[in-house]
């Protein structure tokens, strides 16, 4: 798997360097059950690409990515990938549009939108009470009044240590197990934690890469 580095600055009250890592060239596949001709594989950026490179509408854009997202054609990290091209033009309207009718994760249209995150934005990979109860440091912190045992507070600490140092933060997501089963992501990322997160979110859920025991 060819991975493709791009980083962002996250807005200053949640401020994360990311990198985002984009697996290049991701397919659809045509197999149809008899002989045909019609078997060649479809670049998702060679096929949807072209739509965006001139004057669009947002209504006409949501509706193209709705379809590419619904016949799995795309995933959330195509969509950031499209939206940081200086070729092509995606209103961001039509983020709002997707993320409003729970088609994308919230963590991505705030990144696009430059929009601060609430905990449920990183829902795939963060749960306050997991995160809490899987980490005794955390446990520990909240039980002493070190730090505040609400929602917010959880998320925070999540996003200013937990990530950093890899910490798992809810049943869905072992980022050292995601890590471990993704050779290619490790060989990308080594022991930069946060990425694997960022990229369970943007891509490995479309991957439907194996993420926990």
């Amino acid at each position: 798997m060819k991975l493709n580095c791009f980083k962002k600055t996250l807005p200053a009250a949640l401020a994360i360097a990311l990198t985002v890592s984009m697996a290049s060239g991701l397919k659809a596949q045509a197999a149809p059950a008899y002989d045909s001709r019609w078997t060649q594989t479809v670049n998702w950026e060679s096929a949807v690409g072209p739509s965006f490179l001139y004057d669009t509408n947002a209504a006409g854009v949501y509706e193209q990515l709705k379809l590419g997202l619904r016949t799995k054609v795309m995933s959330e990290g195509d969509i950031f990938h499209l939206f940081r091209m200086d070729e092509t033009k995606m209103p961001l309207e039509a983020i709002r549009l997707l993320y409003e009718n729970e088609l994308i994760s919230g963590y991505l249209y705030k990144t696009l939108a430059g929009l601060p995150y609430e905990a449920k934005d990183l829902g795939a990979v963060f749960d306050a009470e997991y995160y809490k109860n899987a980490n005794p440091a955390i446990l520990t912190a909240v039980q002493q009044g070190t730090l505040p045992g609400d929602e917010a507070s959880l998320f925070a600490n999540f996003l200013a240590v937990g990530m950093p140092l890899g910490l798992r933060a809810c049943e869905e997501f072992d980022p050292a197990y995601f890590r471990a089963a993704n050779p290619a992501l490790d060989e990308a990322f080594g022991t930069n934690n946060m990425q694997y997160y960022i990229y369970y979110i943007l891509y490995g859920q479309f991957q439907r890469l194996k993420a926990h025991e």
